[in-house]
């Protein structure tokens, strides 16, 4: 069977028969050290489909392993008038992305087994031009955090950041975050279009 890490790309190739139907193998990449979790209960994952939508529709990227919490946030996204996209990896997570101008990611801690500080979808959103950047608002969400630290998301690269105690409130903490980021590139984007120049 082959592996392929989900933080460097390294190919594993693993003898079947020393791999158990219907039991959970941990590991780690030989390449990055990055913890590696096979579980062969579930079935193996398809490459995403691509999808098209329409244009003017807001879309949010849900990045969350828990159930009843994704179920939640994509409530709430969805009441702000957003369409939810809930990959269920990161590597669809990072497919989606490459894809698509989201205008909203929220990111839990410990999606798809990798806390916030070895998220390869961290690496990725913080690999994105500002261009890209500057119009997406991105949450991170962890039982750590300090609802609204502004120092906490600065040393992120992130928006925003959600104690996970507080998502109850998550769509007032959001609609709040989307106006002041709105309200300081506003000045910026009118210069823009004023200059003719693209956004």
């Amino acid at each position: 069977m082959e592996i392929v890490c989900k933080k460097c790309g390294a190919k594993l190739v693993v003898p079947d028969d020393r791999i158990t139907k219907g039991s959970q193998v941990q590991g780690e990449c030989p390449r990055c050290k990055t913890r590696i979790t096979l579980d062969t209960e579930r079935p193996e994952e398809q490459a995403p489909e691509d999808f098209f939508y329409q244009e003017g529709i807001m879309l949010a990227l849900i990045l969350e392993s828990a159930k009843e919490s994704l179920q939640a946030i994509e409530k709430k996204v969805g009441q702000m008038g957003f369409m939810p996209i809930c990959p269920l990896s990161a590597k669809e997570a990072i497919f989606r992305l490459c894809s698509h101008q989201f205008d909203l990611v929220v990111l839990s801690d410990g999606f798809d087994g990798a806390s916030l500080s070895r998220s390869s979808v961290v690496e990725y959103l913080n690999s994105l031009p500002m261009r890209s950047r500057r119009r997406m608002v991105v949450a991170y969400i962890a039982d750590a955090f300090k609802t609204g630290d502004a120092m906490e998301a600065y040393c992120l690269s992130a928006d925003l950041v959600v104690k996970r105690s507080d998502l109850e409130k998550l769509e007032g903490i959001l609609t709040h975050c989307l106006a002041e980021k709105k309200r300081n590139y506003a000045a910026f984007f009118d210069a823009m279009a004023e200059g003719g120049r693209e956004l």
